[in-house]
């Protein structure tokens, strides 16, 4: 999970710069469409909320939590999958996956299924990998009207995370 206004920029930058055919909207007309931005997102949201105790167990995780500390994240995923790593197997997934070798190899073309579709670093698949972009690229206005948004729809998993305090939560579900 990841905070809705740095998703929706992300997802902008999909649809208007990794792509051969780009939607042609602002960044402000793009959060606002109903074919491409924030209402559809948050429709997914739900959906995606209203199944969080479907399955037995889960690795609920934030973006945010990933960037803090990638070791820790991948220390939780080896683990909920039941998978030993030693540090030094942690240390070398953290380096081959850092944003900076994924953006080389993306450049490169050493990434299967990673097309390069231009050179600047919004064309790229992984751009920033930085938390609170939104604030550099959104308009004050967008901002506000983002929050606005988010307080009429509050989702239950970010909830979670404030709740619990935690980057990494894994969930257990009793299955009837």
């Amino acid at each position: 999970m990841r905070d809705p206004r740095d998703t929706i920029v992300s997802l902008y930058h999909q649809l208007s710069s990794r792509t051969t055919r780009p939607v042609g909207l602002t960044l402000s007309e793009f959060i606002r469409s109903p074919e491409y931005g924030w209402d559809r997102m948050m429709r997914f949201y739900a959906i995606w909320d209203a199944n969080l105790r479907t399955p037995r167990s889960m690795l609920l995780m934030s973006y945010e939590g990933l960037l803090r500390s990638p070791a820790t994240g991948i220390e939780h995923v080896a683990n909920f999958l039941g998978v030993k790593l030693s540090q030094e197997q942690v240390s070398k997934i953290a380096d081959v996956s850092s944003a900076e070798t994924m953006r080389q190899g993306e450049r490169q073309g050493k990434i299967a299924q990673m097309r390069v579709l231009g050179s600047g670093l919004n064309a790229l698949k992984v751009r920033k990998a930085k938390s609170g972009t939104y604030k550099e690229e959104m308009s004050e206005e967008d901002q506000l009207w983002c929050e606005k948004k988010m307080s009429d729809f509050p989702v239950v998993f970010s909830d979670l995370v404030k709740e619990k305090g935690a980057d990494f939560i894994q969930l257990e579900n009793s299955i009837a």
